[in-house]
């Protein structure tokens, strides 16, 4: 049981590296372009309408439309000022990104979202655009509609731009599976194993015939999530004691200058 208990934990350790090599970053280049490990660039620059928003009619919600400039700031009759993208509404224009941009990536997509801006009606918007690689897209690319969401007092456009240019370009060979696919890959027949295995030695080793008492070291894993409250507790008190050990020494030493 206690070697079950040690590539128990072995698994989840593997599980959490894997998870975290998986992970990976579109490193930021400038406004609207960013870099992965292998050197592969999403660049958003062909796109550009230089001092005028390339796509200056895009479909929002509730009579809204909003025009949009990938890269350069733009201006747009009295509402909108040095702005990556701007909202209409009625006769009304208002702010709803700046170049303070940064890159994620949300379910294989890169996505670009620019900073939020304050509006002439004191109201903080921001973009979020879901670049989504199409290497058949016609010309820049098209973005068909813009969605509305919020972030506490924040309201969050967010569009999903279809192009070639979304496409990641240059770099090492794409085909070359990273560290963190490797070791997911190597991960899930391990754990299928464990299981499979698991189960043979405690139905024919042990004579387990009920479920889920089968399942490899069933009670190891019905304890786990009591043992990491208790992990969590016991390093609370620690990081804690130590906190006031030193606020004690420091306080008197204080008192002893004095």
């Amino acid at each position: 049981m206690i070697e079950l208990s040690k590539f128990s934990a072995c698994v989840i350790i593997f599980y959490f590296v894997a998870l975290c090599e998986a992970q990976e970053n579109c490193q930021k280049i400038d406004v609207c372009s960013c870099k992965f490990k292998n050197g592969s660039e999403v660049n958003l620059w062909p796109t550009d309408g230089g001092n005028n928003p390339r796509f200056p009619d895009i479909k929002g919600e509730k009579d809204r439309t909003f025009l949009w400039n990938p890269c350069t700031p733009f201006n747009y009759q009295k509402g909108c000022t040095n702005t990556m993208v701007c909202q209409k509404l009625l006769s009304n224009e208002f702010d709803a990104g700046s170049k303070d941009s940064k890159f994620s990536l949300e379910n294989g997509n890169v996505v670009l979202t620019y900073g939020a801006q304050k509006g002439t009606d004191g109201h903080m918007r921001k973009s979020k655009i879901i670049l989504k690689c199409d290497l058949k897209a016609p010309g820049n690319g098209t973005i068909d509609k813009i969605t509305q969401s919020s972030e506490g007092a924040t309201s969050v456009y967010t569009g999903t731009f279809i192009s070639s240019y979304a496409c990641p370009k240059g770099g090492k060979s794409s085909s070359r599976l990273s560290t963190g696919s490797i070791l997911l890959i190597v991960f899930f027949p391990l754990l299928l194993l464990y299981i499979v295995a698991g189960i043979l030695i405690n139905y024919h080793g042990r004579g387990v015939r009920s479920m889920p008492e089968m399942l490899p070291n069933y009670s190891f894993w019905t304890d786990f999530p009591f043992l990491v409250k208790d992990g969590a507790v016991l390093s609370y008190g620690a990081v804690k004691s130590a906190c006031f050990s030193t606020y004690g020494k420091f306080k008197k030493d204080g008192y002893a200058e004095i």
